[in-house]
């Protein structure tokens, strides 16, 4: 036992400090917008109905992800100059820094912020293990940030380096020395974000626009745990090290809940417009899909228009500053793949001696495939949704038998918070729903077409549990405060895997391996420089392996690298 409190007490206290980093970082950020808009260094008390410092650690995510893909332009992102640059925004704290708050004060709130949702969360630390796709190409990109200001062609090296999600800029400077353990904690970061801004809510002695929303993710997190094949229906998960995906759906469910409060209530305040830009952008530069509460957000800026609560000025003066990082996020896009958005093929317009032409089509319509998109099906004139749907459901197994029981378990599972909010609570009259309903199913649109999978589709399944509490009133008769946090810290407990806590048991240490020193796989030379791997995919962490082996790489070794694939 004396291991276990050993181990779990660095463990907590490196978590503490990367999340403290992110909320410093994020608090900067909200000074310095604050400072543009208002010309005040001002935090809020609340953003979004919520407390401000619950965002923190999302935005702090934001602006050292886009620093980072500005750095690396010019260098390495080991380099000691990074430490530097994130000290002097760290500093810009101090401008508007009060003694006076500086004293001590515990209450229960920040015990469950800081306390007690990571100390659940980061039991999973203890039964880690890499994704496929860690291995087989997350790692080794982000070993050439760390190696190399920006490469040019960099997706001739391997294609799905063309992706670069801004995650890989993030993890590529907490790499540890013995271990890569601290990317894990990037996405508890995430969840804990998640769960403090439910707690903030249930807790209120005062309803908010969020307390039922939040009241029905928590039952949804715990029907998680029943159902077909054990469970699953749709609530988010831990992932294994090197994925991105938790990150997407909290982001997704927040800024939904928030654009959708919006529209609801007719108001919302020019400053959180702003900041509601950064975390769709956010949404975005992690993965592609990322990008469906973008068109939540269209839409509110058009209604805002024609109800005249935005006029163009404002709306271009608040888009500003998230429209600068998507232009420095496209520019590094076009140079590392030749689109502007990869691997989107219409996107590809470039003269580059290096870019393959008809190379992102075939890796478009391959990552499609991989999904279960149904765009494949669709551009095929011989198929259609019914060959989609029983392939997808009957006939990938044993991957059909798992969708079967996962979307089986979220529609019963919807079924059941419908049934609870018809029985137990009271509904607000004239409420506008039809654009949240429309929303939810063109985002379900959206994912049948460009990638259905779970774990792509946990945001969106989530999200529409928690609208099933939007337009309700309150309860028929009121609850005792302490049903709320049964509810809370029963959700809460069984967000880790069962297998995470005996292993916490059991073997008392991170039993995560270093891919750095302790992969090995047999090597094919590809020439004086480039190997591939035999009998695999995947090179884990060598600069110079590929599991692309056709034609012959040549890099040109200036300030910026070029990078050629000569086919023969």
């Amino acid at each position: 036992m004396t291991n276990l409190i050993v181990e779990y007490s660095l463990i907590f206290s490196t978590y503490t400090a990367l999340f403290l980093f992110f909320a410093l970082s994020g608090r900067s950020l909200i000074l310095l917008t604050s400072y543009i808009f208002t010309k005040q260094f001002k935090i809020p008390n609340e953003i979004f109905d919520t407390r401000s410092s619950v965002f923190y650690p999302i935005f702090g995510y934001f602006i050292v992800g886009n620093l980072l893909v500005i750095f690396n332009f010019f260098i390495p992102l080991n380099s000691p100059i990074i430490i530097l640059g994130f000290g002097i925004l760290i500093i810009v704290n101090l401008i508007n820094f009060d003694l006076k708050k500086l004293k001590p004060s515990l209450d229960l709130q920040k015990i469950v912020f800081h306390f007690l949702i990571p100390l659940i969360l980061l039991v999973s630390t203890f039964d880690l293990n890499f994704h496929y796709d860690a291995a087989f190409y997350h790692l080794n990109h982000q070993n050439w940030l760390r190696e190399s200001n920006i490469v040019i062609g960099m997706v001739n090296i391997f294609w799905p380096y063309g992706i670069g999600s801004i995650n890989e800029y993030v993890s590529a400077i907490f790499w540890g020395k013995t271990s890569l353990v601290n990317i894990h904690y990037l996405s508890i970061i995430f969840l804990n974000v998640f769960f403090n801004f439910l707690f903030f809510h249930v807790r209120k002695t005062k309803y908010t626009p969020y307390t039922f929303p939040s009241v029905f993710i928590l039952l949804f997190a715990i029907l998680d745990n029943f159902g077909f094949d054990g469970g699953r229906n749709g609530f988010l998960y831990i992932q294994e090290l090197g994925k991105q995906d938790l990150q997407v759906s909290t982001l997704v469910i927040l800024s939904s809940l928030i654009i959708c409060n919006w529209i609801v209530k007719n108001q919302f305040d020019l400053i959180e417009v702003v900041l509601i830009t950064y975390i769709i952008l956010l949404s975005f530069q992690l993965k592609i899909g990322g990008i469906t509460p973008a068109f939540l957000l269209i839409y509110f800026f058009i209604y805002s228009f024609r109800n005249n609560l935005l006029n163009i000025r404002n709306f271009l003066y608040s888009s500003l500053p998230a429209g600068f990082f998507l232009i420095i996020w496209t520019i590094k896009s076009y140079l590392i793949s030749g689109c502007f958005v990869f691997p989107v093929n219409t996107t590809c317009i470039n003269n580059f001696s290096w870019y393959r032409d008809g190379s992102t089509k075939f890796i478009e319509e391959y990552t499609s495939q991989t999904s279960l998109a149904f765009q494949s099906y669709f551009a095929d004139p011989q198929e259609n949704i019914f060959t989609w749907f029983n392939y997808f459901f009957y006939q990938n197994e044993p991957f059909s038998s798992f969708y079967r029981s996962y979307y089986s378990n979220f529609f019963v599972s919807l079924c059941i918070l419908f049934l609870f909010k018809k029985i137990f609570t009271t509904k607000k009259e004239n409420y506008r729903i039809k654009e949240i309903v429309a929303y939810v199913f063109a985002s379900l649109l959206f994912l049948i077409m460009f990638g259905p999978i779970p774990r792509y589709t946990s945001g969106i399944l989530t999200l529409s549990a928690a609208l099933v509490g939007f337009n309700v009133l309150g309860f028929k008769k009121e609850l005792n405060i302490n049903i709320y946090y049964f509810v809370f810290l029963f959700a809460l407990a069984l967000v880790p895997r069962l297998n995470s806590y005996v292993s916490a048991i059991e073997n008392q240490n991170i039993a995560l391996p270093d891919p750095r020193f302790e992969w090995n796989y047999d090597e094919n030379k590809l020439n004086d420089f480039w190997i591939s791997p035999i009998g695999t995919d995947i090179c884990w962490i060598n600069l110079y392996c590929t599991s692309e082996v056709g034609g012959k790489i040549l890099i040109t070794d200036q300030f910026y690298k070029v990078v050629n694939r000569v086919i023969d």
